[in-house]
């Protein structure tokens, strides 16, 4: 810990000198927040501890290059504007990297978790990289093939994952974060589709949420906060618990 504050702290003091020390201001406070978040998930033991502090490093590193400026309207269900960024592809790969490093989330228990999953990432992407997203939700018979559970496949009857805009020629397109099923973001249909390919596939709703949303009960709702009916409280003790789950099936 006091490593990490080391580091921070010289680098907040170097970038003041060019007028970049809220962005390194940020990252440190981040850092600590985000350290007793995994302190209390019993993930930072050991040398777990220098595995999230070299992660904290490489993504301040990230953060450095300044927050997404530029925001585009998606709609929800109950027709409320939700004001999204807007990324290069080149950008949305390196936030969709920097989501699938943190080993705090459980991305290797697919079974169940993933609104907690979206709830994190979406907290991650707005304190430590100034990039807004929205949560994109799919109800239905979903299922996809995975060689993280012992079936091979997982099935639900919901799934979310976080959703921003990237700028693809002169379109805005959706691309989803979700490294649960994918190894990098993708745009929302491909998401879609890779859950209804099986016999009786069924897509029932498909719609999105402001980032604050947590689960399918929250659709007509509007959140202003990731602690809302103590969401976020519930995110991290969801995680600690599959994450033990994680650990049981996986080794790690």
């Amino acid at each position: 810990m006091q490593k990490i504050n080391l580091i921070l702290a010289l680098l907040c003091f170097c970038a003041s000198s060019v007028g970049l020390a809220d962005e390194f201001k940020q990252s440190a406070v981040l850092a600590n927040r985000l350290l007793k978040i995994s302190k209390l998930a019993g993930e930072v033991e050991g040398a777990n501890c220098l595995t999230f502090e070299h992660t904290m490093l490489a993504d301040a590193a990230l953060a450095f290059k300044g927050p997404s400026g530029k925001k585009e309207i998606l709609k929800t269900d109950a027709n409320h504007d939700i004001s999204v960024s807007v990324v290069s592809p080149t950008r949305v790969q390196q936030l969709f990297a920097a989501m699938a490093s943190q080993s705090h989330i459980p991305f290797r228990y697919p079974d169940d978790g993933c609104y907690a999953r979206a709830h994190e990432m979406s907290r991650l992407l707005e304190r430590h990289y100034g990039v807004i997203t929205a949560k994109a939700f799919i109800e239905g018979d979903l299922q996809v093939q995975t060689a993280n559970h012992p079936s091979g496949q997982v099935g639900w009857w919901y799934h979310v994952a976080p959703v921003v805009l990237v700028k693809v020629n002169d379109r805005h397109v959706p691309y989803i974060i979700d490294p649960s099923i994918f190894n990098r973001a993708v745009p929302l249909e491909e998401w879609y589709n890779i859950q209804t390919r099986h016999t009786n596939a069924r897509r029932d709703r498909v719609y999105f949420t402001n980032r604050f949303g947590y689960t399918p009960s929250d659709r007509l709702n509007t959140l202003s906060s990731y602690n809302d009916d103590d969401n976020y409280t519930d995110a991290v003790n969801t995680m600690r618990e599959y994450r033990d789950e994680q650990k049981k099936r996986h080794g790690r």
